[in-house]
């Protein structure tokens, strides 16, 4: 029988999972409507913005994230929480720097940017770092109910912001939408900031030595981070150096829906930290093959909605075949279950067996996309990241050895 403290974050770990599930329909509603605001080729624009911070923060905050939330909560204090801010707000400037030095070659190399729009993005790269360590430090301390409040708030705040830009009609479209991811990770970080103040006040401590002391304690981890998130967004940065560009935006909007193939399995993966209990959430290690059956029909029945609904909702100039739709639900798929895998590793103190297949697939993923891309076109990174990985299932063995750890 479980105990009442197991149950008790598992049923937290599920309103977690909830939470991210209204958050991801809300954001993907808002991601819609500014979609058919801006066209294809805004789209791409704007989406080479976000996927560049994105990468840029996993880069830099990845691994101390995944730290600090594999850590018992009792080990988080004062002495924790604000060396991990400080490497927090060194990361975001170090993340809003890169991303917007990427900007400034895609610029120069795709598409003129202004020097507004520029400015703007070095502050969005730099809030949503800093926004995102926040709340992963948030659940780390075990206040799981406060996280998923202000994610949801969050989403809402961008919406509501969005719809108030678009009505005064006083800027540019892009603008209005970066004002309103400004805002909700403005108001989200000072919530945070104030709630973790109030909860652990601020000790005499050499904040320096112990940032550089947990900054090696959590380098094991980088790798982790940083692996999962270049394979999970680079595809958008390539494709925006190597197809036409109006060719981004087409593929924002279908893999922007078709993300829901994974976003759930990501979810549940996020929560197992918090529940600590690996195998809970998610049934056995090894699924049957009648529930591979059932999601793989799941997922080829929503890819074919997606598609359709791309179709009749945008236009002939919004959509791409369904043969890459299927391509990209098929590769969401192997991720997911691949990240899944991975966190249940970590979980189970296996790190440097997944740390090895993390090695394998950032240097996969470097060298595969750029090759698929420039030869098979908008295929080319559904069908390299699916066979890597593939190739890590087998490599790994992630199954077989949480087996034996029982």
């Amino acid at each position: 029988m479980r105990s009442p403290q197991v149950s008790h974050a598992s049923k937290r770990a599920r309103q977690f999972v909830t939470t991210r599930t209204v958050a991801t329909f809300l954001s993907l509603i808002y991601a819609l409507g500014y979609t058919a605001f801006l066209g294809p080729e805004k789209r791409s624009v704007l989406t080479f913005v976000l996927a560049s911070s994105m990468i840029f923060t996993v880069t830099f905050t990845s691994g101390l994230s995944l730290f600090i939330r594999s850590r018992p909560k009792e080990e988080i204090n004062s002495q924790v929480i604000f060396p991990y801010l400080v490497l927090s707000i060194f990361a975001a400037i170090l993340a809003a720097t890169a991303s917007v030095s990427t900007l400034l070659i895609y610029a120069n190399y795709r598409t003129p940017i202004p020097g507004v729009l520029i400015l703007l993005c070095f502050l969005y790269a730099f809030l949503s770092c800093f926004t995102l360590s926040l709340l992963d430090g948030l659940i780390a301390t075990g206040l799981l109910r406060f996280s998923m409040l202000l994610d949801l708030s969050m989403v809402l705040i961008q919406v509501f912001v969005g719809v108030l830009f678009v009505f005064l009609n006083q800027t540019s479209q892009i603008v209005m939408i970066l004002f309103s991811f400004l805002a909700s990770y403005s108001i989200v970080a000072f919530s945070i900031l104030t709630l973790l103040v109030f909860l652990f006040p601020i000790t005499r401590i050499n904040f320096v030595l112990e940032a550089k002391a947990l900054f090696l304690k959590s380098r094991n981890f980088n790798i982790i981070g940083i692996s999962n998130g270049i394979a999970d967004r680079a595809d958008k940065l390539v494709i925006g150096f190597l197809l036409p560009l109006e060719v981004l935006g087409k593929y924002a909007l279908i893999t922007g829906i078709l993300t829901f193939n994974r976003f759930l399995p990501e979810a549940i993966a996020k929560s197992i930290f918090f529940a600590n209990e690996p195998d809970s959430m998610n049934g056995d290690a090894k699924p049957s093959l009648l529930k591979n059956v059932l999601i793989i029909c799941a997922a080829f029945c929503f890819t074919l909605f997606a598609w359709i609904f791309v179709t009749f909702s945008f236009g002939d100039e919004w959509q791409l075949t369904f043969s890459f739709a299927a391509a990209f639900a098929l590769q969401e798929l192997l991720r997911a279950r691949y990240q899944i895998n991975s966190t249940k590793m970590i979980s189970a103190k296996r790190e440097e067996r997944i740390i090895s297949s993390s090695r394998a697939l950032l240097i996969s993923t470097l060298v595969v996309l750029p090759l698929f891309t420039h030869y098979l076109g908008v295929y080319g990174p559904s069908l390299g990241l699916s066979l890597i990985y593939i190739g890590l299932g087998y490599y790994t063995k992630l199954n077989k050895d949480l087996k034996g750890q029982k």
